[in-house]
């Protein structure tokens, strides 16, 4: 189960809106909220809702892992993992594909092989 802690996404949070070289002010405008609730969420004593968290995350473009877990580059959605085993299933659809054809020229040539000695007889 995952624990939250609000100190620790206060911190992140910080340091996302710093290293946009961004006030606390002009966050919160524009993320249309006040100064003090910003503040608040830096300093651990305020949450924030999760559109509010997916907002922060657009305009300071980091992602909702790194500010709620502090984890960095990990799959944020089913979908992505949906995505990719999509890949791999279209890559093994082309194999058999391509494994089709030589099996069917395999056949092809067997069959001419299999009619030129009828025909010699």
């Amino acid at each position: 189960m995952l624990h939250f802690d609000q100190n620790a996404f206060g911190k992140r949070l910080q340091e996302a809106r710093r290293g946009k070289q961004m006030t606390q002010e002009e966050l919160a405008d524009i993320l249309h909220v006040g100064k003090l609730h910003i503040s608040r969420m830096e300093r651990g004593v305020a949450a924030c809702s999760l559109d509010l968290l997916v907002n922060i995350s657009e305009v300071l473009e980091v992602n909702t892992d790194k500010l709620i877990k502090g984890a960095e580059g990990k799959k944020t959605s089913e979908s992505d993992e949906l995505l990719e085993i999509a890949d791999r299933l279209t890559e093994i659809a082309r194999e058999l594909y391509r494994h089709k054809g030589t099996v069917e020229n395999q056949k092809s040539v067997s069959e001419t092989r299999n009619s030129s000695i009828w025909s010699i007889s």
